[in-house]
């Protein structure tokens, strides 16, 4: 059951980073592009694109541990391997989630996340871009809910 759910999680981290991948570098020039061509495993010309403003991290939170508000200059996906997580875009309902539930926080939003008050989670981080402006931290009433958006 748990390499079957690995394999699930890899084939989806996959096909995230690929798809990701295809629509960031669509928004940025293809000058480094390979011309498309056509591959034994696609149907139609693929190409391979310049990845090089693509990150991928693990992070592990333990309980009640978050960011601060900021925002990426490009999107951010979270994919939770373990635990459970919270986010909040700025103006918004915070949004719990878990294995299974992928995070797409937009580019150039305000936002923070982490792990839930009383359960951490250990999660697999894919963006695009390199900037991220920080705009302090996340007080424990935003981060419980307690205040107005």
């Amino acid at each position: 059951m748990r390499a079957n759910r690995a394999f699930r999680l890899h084939r989806f981290v996959v096909a995230v980073v690929a798809t990701g991948a295809l629509w960031a570098q669509s928004e940025r020039s293809t000058a480094s592009a390979q011309a498309p061509a056509q591959l034994p495993n696609f149907t139609g010309a693929v190409a391979s694109l310049d990845a090089s403003d693509l990150r991928g991290v693990r992070f592990r939170y333990d309980a009640g541990a978050r960011s601060h508000w900021h925002a990426h200059d490009g999107a951010l996906v979270l994919l939770v391997e373990q635990g459970r997580g919270r986010m909040q875009l700025k103006g918004q309902n915070i949004r719990e989630f878990g294995p299974g539930e992928p995070v797409f926080l937009p580019a150039n939003v305000p936002h923070w996340h982490g792990a839930a008050p009383k359960e951490g989670l250990t999660w697999v981080a894919l963006s695009v871009g390199r900037q991220v402006t920080q705009m302090g931290p996340v007080s424990d009433d935003e981060y419980l809910g307690r205040t107005a958006k």
